[in-house]
C-alpha cells in the first residue's frame, strides 16, 4: 500500500513542471472510493486527460480523456480504463452442516445470529474487490473543464473481478465529489 501512495506521489509532482500550464491536481471523494487523488492535463479548455489513484471499500488506478459537451465548458463525457467500481468478490456464510451434508448441533440460536451479524460486517469491510474495465463518466465542472472549482463525477462501466474465490464479469459506478485545483 505504502509504494502505491508513494507511486502516485511521484506522478503528481514528477510531470508538475513539464506540462505547468495545464496541468491540475484534483481531490475527490465518494462512493465507492472515499479518496481519489487525480492529475489531469487539459492542452485547451474542452479536454482534458486524467490518471488517479482510487482507494475505499478497495483501490484500483484508472486513466481516461473528457470531453466538453456544453457552450460553457461545464458538463463533459468522458471515457476511462482501470478501476471502476467495487463488488463483493465471494460469499462466506455461517451454517451448520458437515461435509456430508448432515446437521450439527454448533450452539444456540444465539451462536448462529453472532455469526451471521459478525460474517455480514466483515464481509462488507474486507471482501469488496475492484471491478476493472472500460467505462463512462459526465462530468459537471463549476467553472468549466479545465478549471479551479467544484468537481462532480459520475461514472459507469463494465468490468471483471478476477481474484482465486471470485471469477465474474460486472457493472458497477459510482460517484465523486471534490475540488480541482
Amino acid at each position: 500500500m505504502k509504494k502505491v501512495l508513494l507511486a502516485t506521489a511521484l506522478l503528481c509532482f514528477s510531470s508538475a513542471p513539464v506540462l505547468a500550464e495545464g496541468t491540475h491536481y484534483t481531490v475527490t471523494g465518494g462512493i465507492p472510493y472515499f479518496v481519489i487523488p487525480e492529475i489531469s492535463y487539459s492542452p485547451n479548455a474542452e479536454q482534458r486527460w486524467f490518471a488517479n489513484y482510487k482507494l475505499g471499500l478497495d483501490d484500483g488506478f484508472s486513466a481516461g480523456f473528457e470531453q466538453a459537451v456544453s457552450d460553457n465548458n461545464r458538463h463533459a463525457l468522458g471515457i476511462f480504463g482501470g478501476a471502476l467500481g467495487v463488488r463483493r468478490s465471494h460469499v462466506v456464510r455461517c451454517n451448520n452442516e458437515s461435509q456430508n451434508g448432515e446437521q450439527e448441533n454448533i450452539g444456540d440460536a444465539f451462536d448462529e445470529l453472532g455469526c451471521t451479524l459478525a460474517v455480514e460486517v466483515l464481509e462488507t469491510i474486507y471482501n469488496n474487490r475492484t471491478v476493472n474495465g472500460v467505462g463512462l463518466s459526465y462530468s459537471y465542472n463549476r467553472h468549466g473543464l479545465s478549471e479551479r472549482g467544484l468537481r462532480v463525477r459520475l461514472e459507469f462501466g463494465y468490468g471483471r473481478i478476477e481474484d482465486a474465490n471470485f471469477d465474474k464479469n460486472g457493472v458497477t459506478g459510482g460517484i465523486a465529489v471534490g475540488y480541482q485545483f
